[in-house]
């Protein structure tokens, strides 16, 4: 796995974080934090995979051939004479053996009939209804933490320069002679309720980038807004503190199927001013890879977070993602 990094801004530490005489202390909030990022972005993944794999599926909407109508955990309708479609979760499967899903989705492709989601800057409007996610993943016998975050709140969904993301990862012609699909989210109005009840708006602007070379199917992550000072920022809003943060891709990550099946996850690395997250480390934490250090070759199975503590002593936690 190539090494990559992540940086994640929380405005209001400034000198703060490095001045022993400061009043604010990084403590295990911060950590929480932390997995709070790490989540709300997981999630948003798997969402935007679902709402363009549902409309990709259609051949009414895509343009392309029908395959299947149906994703994990739910329930898909296609409306092809207004070209929407709606995506209901049963609130009751258990996805990867991470998390399940309730609440819905709508999705219109904008233009329709006359554009065709695999067609270049193609749109999709989407917005969430309810829509949860909640964490069941369970490592090494110890109790999933039941977490849930709920998303409400409209996206958009584009697609940069055409094609069909999932015929491109299982190596389609028709995909695979375009060299790359790009799909880009841009959001700057999801409401997110927490698992303590806390309410956040959050924004994302984040690009996904689809290629099948050698035939192995890889899935790239960056970002190109400029926004707060801070340059490639891929998501940002309030943490539940009341933090304002911005987090951005210092350099794009990619990540593919070679040991993780058809798990494509956001498994990012990355250095942060307030703490230090460091993303597919070993399952078993501490194994030292061929190249040294703690990057997995493996399937990844978490991230390690580095902070400081209230006694300013450094301290480190490993989190299985989806926990």
């Amino acid at each position: 796995m190539k090494k990559y990094y992540t940086t994640v801004v929380l405005i209001v530490i400034a000198i703060a974080v490095i001045t022993v005489s400061s009043c604010k202390k990084l403590t295990y909030a911060d950590l929480t934090s932390s997995q709070d990022a790490v989540d709300v972005g997981f999630h948003m993944n798997a969402a935007m995979e679902d709402a363009a794999n549902a409309v990709s599926w259609s051949a009414a909407l895509s343009g392309g051939t029908s395959v299947r109508d149906t994703v994990a955990g739910g329930t898909v309708v296609v409306d092809s004479v207004s070209g929407a479609v709606t995506i209901t979760y049963d609130g009751s499967t258990v996805v990867d053996n991470r998390f399940v899903r309730g609440g819905s989705m709508t999705i219109q492709l904008v233009g329709y009939p006359g554009t065709h989601w695999k067609d270049q800057n193609a749109q999709l409007n989407i917005y969430f209804h309810n829509l949860s996610f909640k964490n069941v993943f369970s490592y090494m016998g110890q109790a999933p933490s039941n977490r849930t975050y709920t998303y409400e709140g409209p996206n958009t969904l584009i697609n940069v320069n055409g094609g069909l993301s999932y015929q491109m990862i299982a190596g389609l012609p028709a995909a695979t002679s375009l060299g790359a699909i790009q799909y880009k989210l841009a959001s700057t109005g999801d409401s997110i309720t927490f698992y303590d009840d806390t309410l956040r708006v959050w924004a994302f602007n984040r690009i996904r980038t689809y290629t099948y070379t050698g035939g192995v199917p890889e899935i790239g992550m960056s970002s190109s807004l400029s926004i707060g000072g801070y340059s490639n920022v891929d998501m940002w809003g309030t943490d539940r503190l009341g933090n304002a943060f911005y987090e951005s891709f210092i350099s794009g990550m990619t990540f593919n199927n070679l040991n993780c099946a058809n798990n494509f996850r956001d498994a990012r690395q990355g250095e942060a001013k307030v703490y230090e997250q460091q993303f597919g480390i070993d399952m078993v934490f501490g194994a030292t890879s061929p190249t040294g250090g703690n990057i997995a070759f493996n399937c990844p199975y978490g991230f390690k977070t580095t902070y400081q503590n209230s006694r300013n002593d450094l301290v480190e936690a490993e989190s299985p993602y989806c926990y």
